[in-house]
């Protein structure tokens, strides 16, 4: 008898909680589009303008954001309000180090880049870009899984 009633106790708890992390679990789609200039470091000469699409996916959650090939990224802030996230790279020649901000209220994001020289004796910057751009949040819904 006791092992019935502590089996049903636990699949109350365990249905519970599922329901509780499927009711708050929101994920959402960031589809950004930017302006970027890329400015020389030193002399402050336009090197480049365009307009990018960046994706990001966003879980409310566990306070994670992810790239568009679900790639974590690091995340420095979550808050109702605001999102601020990072990522360095680095290759055989470069380091980049890339952070963005997003507003969630007006829908604004931030981004500011910095590209390097990887050698361990020149670590200046070589150039910067800096973008500031609109992105809509798209709403991803998943079923629950009971």
């Amino acid at each position: 008898m006791k092992k019935v009633i502590s089996f049903v106790i636990c699949s109350v708890l365990f249905l519970m909680f599922s329901m509780f992390l499927t009711a708050k679990a929101e994920q959402y789609v960031l589809a950004c589009k930017i302006k970027i200039t890329a400015v020389r470091m030193f002399s402050d000469e336009v090197l480049r303008s365009y307009m990018i699409d960046r994706y990001f996916i966003i879980d409310t959650l566990l306070e994670g954001v992810y790239d568009a090939n679900n790639l974590p990224l690091d995340v420095q802030s979550f808050t109702k309000s605001q999102i601020t996230f990072s990522k360095r790279a680095q290759s055989f020649a470069d380091v980049v180090d890339t952070q963005l901000v997003y507003n969630r209220y007006t829908h604004e994001i931030t981004l500011n880049e910095i590209y390097a020289y990887s050698s361990q004796f020149d670590q200046r910057a070589r150039f910067v870009t800096k973008g500031k751009g609109s992105c809509r949040e798209i709403k991803i819904n998943r079923t629950p899984l009971f």
